[in-house]
């Protein structure tokens, strides 16, 4: 899979939702250095640097955080349901949700991330038969 460069950090919002929508996870770093960079860069490098190139990810990740929500706030997602964050292994962070019993959850735990058929990215507790 070939990096995809981006000519302005501006895009960085656009370009990530367009790969998630095409079920495609990718990193971001900065084309020249390769500095990995978070979901939640907004502005050049400290050396002005502005390309982006977006580098498939792994798709390997680790349990950060997570809570159990309770209540329903859209009927798609009956409660009980989690929102976890997870740090990938290439280091940034990302807001998602765990397919596994909460009582299953641990901090720290291994995980693999998936696409849904409906093309919303998850994450399932590795070696638990998850698909990417």
């Amino acid at each position: 899979m070939q990096d995809e460069i981006v000519s302005d950090i501006e895009a960085f919002e656009a370009t990530f939702q367009r790969l998630i929508e095409a079920r495609d996870l990718r990193v971001a770093c900065w084309a020249g250095s390769r500095t990995v960079l978070g979901y939640g860069t907004r502005a050049p490098s400290a050396e002005g640097e502005r390309q982006v190139a977006w580098v498939a990810a792994s798709g390997a990740a680790t349990l950060h955080s997570f809570c159990i929500y309770h209540r329903a706030y859209h009927a798609d997602f009956p409660p009980p349901y989690n929102v976890a964050l997870v740090a990938l292994a290439e280091g940034p962070h990302l807001v998602s949700t765990v397919i596994a019993a909460p009582v299953e959850l641990r901090v720290g735990m291994a995980l693999t991330a998936a696409f849904e058929p409906s093309g919303r990215l998850v994450f399932h507790p590795r070696n638990a038969g998850a698909v990417q």
